[in-house]
């Protein structure tokens, strides 16, 4: 974990919140309050790190997030964005069955 761009302490809220997701899915559908509380910091200092990690691209809240196809359903929650948790080919496998869903409907 090279990445200079992160703070360590960016670097170990990132990896916490990689524990929170959901089936590995880089998806984290709770709320600030209780992603703080799972964190066991302040939610202040939790809002700190999440504006931060947000503006770096490091996250994106889930309800912007159009790779996941219930993004609309939350108003609350976000997505991990770190290629070296893994998002890159999770992204490669939205973006091939987005691909090869549209191909499939446009064969009926």
């Amino acid at each position: 974990m090279e990445d200079t761009n992160l703070t360590p302490t960016e670097k170990g809220i990132i990896i916490g919140l990689s524990s929170l997701s959901v089936n590995n899915s880089f998806n984290i559908g709770l709320n600030k309050s209780q992603i703080s509380k799972s964190l066991n910091i302040s939610r202040n200092s939790y809002l700190k790190y999440e504006k931060s990690l947000i503006e770096k691209g490091y996250i994106t809240p889930l309800s912007e997030d159009i790779t996941n196809s219930r993004h609309e359903d939350f108003s609350q929650g976000i997505v991990l964005k770190c290629s070296w948790l893994g998002t890159k080919e999770l992204n490669k496998k939205v973006h091939e069955s987005t691909h090869n869903n549209v191909n499939s409907q446009e064969l009926e």
